[in-house]
């Protein structure tokens, strides 16, 4: 049996420590088990989101742009853009977005280098076999056409002067 938090229950922030939060002065993660949800108040909730915000590129790739629980470890999925939206100031709210929609171009960019790369690389290969299919020809245009033999076992003449 487990228990779910009423709303007006008062909540404790999991960064600040301090208690009688109410649930819409912050956020809770959506952890699969209640008792296991962690709670951030506004204030720490705007430190926790600038921070995130301010990782490097390739944290903030990992995370796919998004924003999730502070405690670690959680379980939990990342906070959705509509509970950010209630809970941030617009300012701070705008940045995130902006910041989220930068993850998502330099996702797309890279999937177009990827494809690029790799149109590339098919190319090169497909010149190649046509150089290799060339250096065949002329290969075989020396030694069956331009190199003299003898007509019935097909002996190459070395250093031939002329006819017999």
């Amino acid at each position: 049996f487990e228990m779910i938090p009423s709303p007006a229950m008062e909540r404790s922030c999991c960064i600040c420590l301090e208690g009688g939060f109410q649930a819409e002065n912050g956020l809770e993660c959506k952890a699969p088990m209640a008792a296991e949800r962690h709670f951030v108040c506004r204030g720490c909730l705007d430190g926790h989101v600038s921070a995130t915000l301010d990782a490097e590129l390739f944290v903030r790739q990992e995370a796919k742009g998004l924003v999730h629980c502070p405690y670690r470890p959680c379980a939990a999925p990342a906070y959705g853009h509509g509970e950010l939206a209630l809970q941030l100031e617009q300012t701070l709210f705008e940045r995130y977005i902006a910041a989220f929609l930068r993850i998502g171009e330099a996702a797309l960019e890279r999937d177009a280098e990827d494809r690029a790369r790799q149109r590339m690389t098919s190319e090169w290969r497909l010149a190649e076999t046509s150089q290799h299919r060339a250096e065949a020809a002329r290969q075989r245009v020396v030694e069956e056409i331009l190199t003299v033999k003898c007509p019935r076992c097909s002996q190459a003449f070395v250093d031939f002067d002329g006819c017999f």
